[in-house]
C-alpha cells in the first residue's frame, strides 16, 4: 500500500511556484467567473484565492446571478481578453441551466484557458502538444503517480465529475498514459451501472462537490 500525502505535496509545489514568481520578477493576475450559487464552486473558488494570495498571483472574481444572459458573461470574457495584466481566466463549472457553456468556454482567449477546456486546447492536448497542461487534471495525474508508482497502462479509473467537459479534459490526460478511464456526471451519480462501475474499478476519482 502506498500512502499519498497530498497537502505535503501541494505545500512543496506552492513554494516552488512563489520561488519562481519571485525570481522571474512577474504578476501575474488571474480573473475568475462565477455564475449563480453552487457550494461547491463556492468552495473551489475560495480555495483557488487562497492559493494565489500565498503565491503572489493577482485573484479577480466577477460573481453573476443565475439569471445573467450569456452575451453579458461573453462581453466580460472579451474584456478579459484584452486585458494585458489579465495572464488566465477560469470560468467555474458547473454553470446554471439555461447557459450555453460551449459558447462560454469558447470565448476565452485558449492562451489564457487555464483549465484546458477550450476545444482549440483539448486538440492541442490530444495531438500531443498543448500551450499548457489543464491544471487539475495534471495535478490527479501526478497524485496517482504517487500513489501507485509507474505501473499505470491497463489501470482502469472511474471518476465523478460535475461537468462533462471536464469529465473529457480528463480523459485526454489519463488515457495518454494508458489508463483506461470512464466517468459520472455528478446529476446523474444515481443512474443505473453506478456502483457496479466504481466496484470494478481499480482508481475512483471523486471532484464532484457531492459529499458521500
Amino acid at each position: 500500500m502506498r500512502l499519498f500525502d497530498g497537502k505535503k505535496t501541494a505545500e512543496k509545489i506552492l513554494k516552488e511556484i512563489k520561488t519562481a514568481i519571485k525570481r522571474e520578477k512577474l504578476k501575474p493576475k488571474m480573473a475568475v467567473i462565477l455564475v449563480g450559487e453552487d457550494e461547491a464552486s463556492k468552495i473551489y473558488i475560495r480555495l483557488k484565492g487562497e492559493a494565489a494570495e500565498r503565491v503572489g498571483v493577482g485573484f479577480e472574481l466577477y460573481k453573476y446571478d443565475a439569471t445573467v444572459a450569456n452575451e453579458r458573461i461573453v462581453k466580460k470574457i472579451k474584456e478579459l481578453n484584452e486585458n494585458g495584466d489579465i495572464a488566465g481566466i477560469i470560468v467555474q463549472l458547473p454553470l446554471p441551466a439555461g447557459l450555453d457553456r460551449d459558447k462560454i468556454i469558447g470565448a476565452i482567449d485558449p492562451r489564457k484557458d487555464v483549465d484546458g477546456f477550450h476545444a482549440e486546447n483539448r486538440r492541442l492536448l490530444l495531438e500531443g502538444h498543448p500551450v499548457f497542461e489543464p491544471v487539475l487534471p495534471t495535478a490527479m495525474l501526478a497524485a496517482i503517480k504517487a500513489a501507485l508508482g509507474g505501473d499505470l497502462p491497463g489501470k482502469k479509473a472511474v471518476a465523478l465529475v460535475n461537468s462533462d467537459i471536464f469529465g473529457q479534459t480528463l480523459k485526454l490526460v489519463l488515457e495518454k498514459e494508458g489508463i483506461k478511464f470512464d466517468y459520472i456526471v455528478r446529476n446523474i451519480c444515481s443512474a443505473d451501472g453506478t456502483e457496479e462501475k466504481l466496484r470494478e474499478t481499480d482508481i475512483v476519482i471523486t471532484v464532484c462537490g457531492c459529499p458521500n
